[in-house]
């Protein structure tokens, strides 16, 4: 139990706290169990939520998984808070109709200095531990990467909704876009979060993730998907 917090609330408390405004828990048993681990050995859970530094703010759909991150902050438990330097210069294809345009190295690192800046906005910083995917991506070799992507097929990439469509309208999808769910499994390996929280089309991600994360050997980690803000013009932000 961290210093000076006086006493974790039971788990039924957590667990109607957490299950507020999510679409979905996958999977809600496994997350009892770690909230159980949780209070039998009075430590905090690590949960951990990013973004690709893409734009230089983070805007008002950040912040609905940044206020869950919040609440479990306020329950005891410890916030990664991770900043796709590497991703972001590959671009999330999720919900995408096209590919991304890629931005520079100085463009994301700018951008990211951003984002460490306004986080603090809502989560707590004594309970934050901030991380880059740039500590370990950038080091890994043409190996390293070839071992990556034979862990992936790409009959697997397109049970993915948004791959699947644009390969039916004929529309152009990379090979790097492929590669992107395959770098976000391995923040699994040196972050080692209990759970990993995002928006809805994004969960298709982190399933990705999951899958790339299992057949490496690794535990599958808990995911949490929640509803998209829309605009006044109906349109996703």
């Amino acid at each position: 139990m961290s210093q000076g917090h006086r006493e974790w609330p039971p788990l039924n408390e957590q667990m109607d706290v957490i299950r507020r405004g999510v679409a979905e828990i996958i999977s809600e048993e496994e997350l009892e169990r770690k909230i159980e681990f949780s209070l039998r050995e009075k430590r905090p859970l690590k949960v951990k939520e990013g973004f690709d530094p893409t734009a230089p703010d983070i805007h008002i759909g950040h912040t609905v998984s940044l206020r869950k991150m919040r609440q479990f902050q306020d329950l005891g438990h410890v916030v990664v808070f991770l900043i796709g330097d590497f991703t972001g210069m590959i671009g999330d294809p999720s919900g995408r109709s096209e590919t991304r345009k890629r931005l520079s190295q100085e463009e994301v690192e700018r951008n990211a200095k951003t984002y460490e800046e306004q986080i603090f906005k809502i989560l707590l910083p004594d309970k934050t531990i901030i991380d880059f995917n740039s500590r370990w991506l950038r080091p890994m070799t043409l190996e390293d990467v070839a071992g990556l992507a034979a862990r992936s097929t790409v009959a697997r990439m397109l049970e993915r909704d948004d791959f699947s469509a644009r390969f039916n309208e004929n529309r152009p999808i990379s090979i790097l876009e492929f590669l992107y769910p395959s770098c976000r499994a391995t923040t699994r390996w040196p972050l080692r979060p209990i759970s990993n929280w995002a928006g809805r089309t994004r969960s298709s991600t982190c399933w990705s993730g999951g899958i790339s994360s299992a057949h490496m050997g690794r535990i599958r980690r808990l995911s949490s998907p929640f509803h998209f803000l829309w605009g006044w013009t109906a349109r996703r932000r």
